[in-house]
């Protein structure tokens, strides 16, 4: 754990963003509902003794977001970045040994699109930094440009920068199937058109990709039907870890709320 870097966030958000003196106001912190003790000891240390903080309470975000929903009772699935999380919230109390987590997230859904493009598809997806200038072509046309040399960059960055194309393209047209995943159900999701403004010298406006939109979102509900580099998995899917943590509560709940976030 880097408490050094936390230490310097915790200053630019008091004396930069918000501007208030810490030891003026009480401080409510979020944490993760597998933090451990040692941790939030940490914590209660660092906002004390360093920014005086007159009080300090620490609470679990899974509750946080089912009050926000106005509930109390809540099934909570956070979908983030590199993990997906479900968690049990039962009269305002994470239940900590139905908690489960996989290490699916969004960043593999990104490396699964990008494999399906340049080995399915044959797009050369061009990164952003490489991009000198383009031209305007018409529409369906491929796309024309003027390309940096630059020999010097490293693999990972360079990958990096393709990712990041990657995550663009699937936040404006990748979507959840709206029905049970059926492969031959979905020729009409076939081939959406990157976004207009993207300087992805390999695409050009109304170009499309011949990929499958609903499929890469689909590797987040059941990794195994994904060929990418987290397909094949045996981690559960994002249903299977609800469905793990619900049915393993010692309680009877009332209906639950479902909460699909992404952080």
């Amino acid at each position: 754990d880097d408490w050094d870097a936390l230490e310097q966030i915790w200053d630019h958000i008091f004396e930069s963003a918000l501007r208030v003196n810490p030891a003026e106001h009480p401080l409510l912190v979020t944490e993760s509902a597998w933090n451990k003790r040692e941790c939030r000891e940490r914590l209660a240390e660092l906002a004390f003794e360093k920014y005086r903080a007159p009080a300090l309470f620490l609470c679990k975000d899974a509750v946080l977001t089912a009050f926000a929903a106005g509930r109390s009772t809540a099934l909570v699935v956070d979908a983030g970045a590199g993990s997906t999380r479900v968690v049990p919230v039962y009269d305002g109390y994470v239940m900590q040994k139905n908690v489960a987590k996989q290490s699916l997230g969004a960043h593999m859904l990104s490396e699964i699109i990008l494999q399906q493009m340049e080995t399915d598809m044959k797009i050369t997806v061009t990164p952003q930094y490489k991009v000198k200038e383009k031209q305007p072509v018409e529409t369906e046309q491929p796309a024309k440009a003027t390309l940096h040399d630059r020999p010097n960059t490293t693999a990972s960055y360079d990958h990096y920068a393709k990712l990041c194309v990657v995550e663009d393209y699937k936040e404006s047209a990748c979507q959840v199937f709206e029905a049970m995943w059926d492969e031959t159900s979905t020729g009409s999701t076939f081939g959406r058109p990157m976004s207009v403004e993207k300087p992805v010298p390999s695409m050009s406006f109304g170009q499309t990709t011949g990929m499958d939109t609903n499929k890469p979102v689909f590797g987040g509900f059941s990794p195994s039907s994904n060929n990418g580099p987290a397909g094949g998995t045996t981690a559960p899917a994002a249903g299977g870890a609800a469905a793990f943590s619900f049915g393993t509560a010692d309680y009877i709940p009332p209906p639950p709320l479902l909460l699909l976030l992404d952080s």
